[in-house]
């Protein structure tokens, strides 16, 4: 009879949302969206998509002259039809912006979901500001959206990029829209996300310019689920290889460009003084002859060095490398 009392308080626990009789938290299982992927390969795929953030981050940064730090937050499963968010009212604006894309060879369409404020970061970036946030969100104009495609575009090429190598399938991803209402973003992606469908949802925190922002990417798994024990053998024994894929990091991130700049010093003179400025004049710097010279990357001391010639051309002799907290 007391066994008979156990098994009902469980149940009715289960049905009103409560704890079990043990203490623990019961979670009821949807049957309409099954869990199709087994916490230690979803462990596999956050670890993957940890060193995903290290290269958008490096690509980001790069792109926006700027510093990026970029931390994976969690990997969920997602059914088709919950990728795509709510219809919101007309008088809220969705505070993203979602950026469709297709993947060939592979089927189905992804979505980028970026934060409004980390748009307008970017846009001020580009446009030579410090970074700054809209005060006020609105929508992005025609020509900001074409600003930013470069910027999705790299995002979305390091995130499939850690797909095509565990799967040994070159994918190439194209953008097929960007906007701020995820209901006309586009009717493509309204067709292929169904509950039938199986998407996982990456969620990323972005630090740039003191400013912590989300970011979220949902691709589409149907495609690879078979796949799914070869790729967690394959990654795992890439990642005893690698270490921490040092090398391909450095790999990836060689091309990319960075502006490097020599401080020849410093003064501080008096309004009167700068007014009365004009050709000719010289301007003692708190700098001596024969000191080193700073060389900053991002704003940042890197490197020192002492000034000489090559050839016709000014040159910087490399005498330190900077780490970090030293200066």
């Amino acid at each position: 009879m007391t066994h008979t009392k156990e098994v009902w308080h469980t149940v009715t626990s289960v049905l009103n949302g409560n704890r079990a009789a043990s203490g623990k938290s019961i979670k009821p299982y949807d049957f309409k969206y099954p869990e199709k992927i087994s916490r230690t390969f979803m462990r596999t795929l956050e670890d993957m998509h940890e060193n995903t953030a290290l290269m958008i981050a490096s690509s980001m940064g790069a792109y926006l002259r700027t510093y990026v730090d970029m931390k994976a937050i969690k990997c969920y499963q997602v059914a088709g039809d919950m990728v795509i968010p709510k219809p919101h009212s007309e008088a809220k604006l969705p505070p993203y912006v979602f950026v469709a894309f297709d993947i060939p060879p592979l089927e189905g369409i992804g979505l980028l979901q970026v934060d409004l404020q980390l748009c307008f970061i970017a846009i001020d970036l580009l446009m030579g500001g410090p970074g700054w946030k809209e005060q006020k969100l609105r929508k992005l104009t025609l020509l900001e959206g074409q600003l930013l495609t470069n910027l999705f575009r790299g995002v979305i090429n390091e995130y499939v990029q850690v797909w095509s190598e565990v799967l040994d399938v070159s994918i190439s991803p194209n953008i097929l829209s960007i906007d701020t209402d995820p209901n006309l973003n586009p009717r493509t992606l309204s067709r292929q996300t169904s509950h039938h469908s199986l998407y996982l949802q990456s969620l990323y925190s972005v630090n740039i310019t003191q400013n912590l922002v989300d970011l979220f990417i949902n691709f589409p798994l149907n495609p690879i689920l078979n796949q799914l024990p070869k790729l967690a053998e394959k990654y795992i024994s890439r990642q005893k290889k690698m270490g921490l894929d040092r090398d391909q990091i450095l790999r990836r991130v060689s091309h990319l460009k960075v502006n490097l700049s020599v401080e020849l010093g410093k003064a501080t003179i008096k309004t009167k003084q700068l007014l009365e400025l004009k050709v000719g004049d010289v301007v003692l710097l708190d700098k001596n002859i024969k000191d080193e010279f700073n060389l900053t990357i991002n704003n940042q001391v890197k490197l020192m060095g002492r000034p000489g010639l090559r050839g016709e051309r000014r040159a910087i002799q490399i005498t330190k490398i900077v780490k970090e907290g030293e200066l």
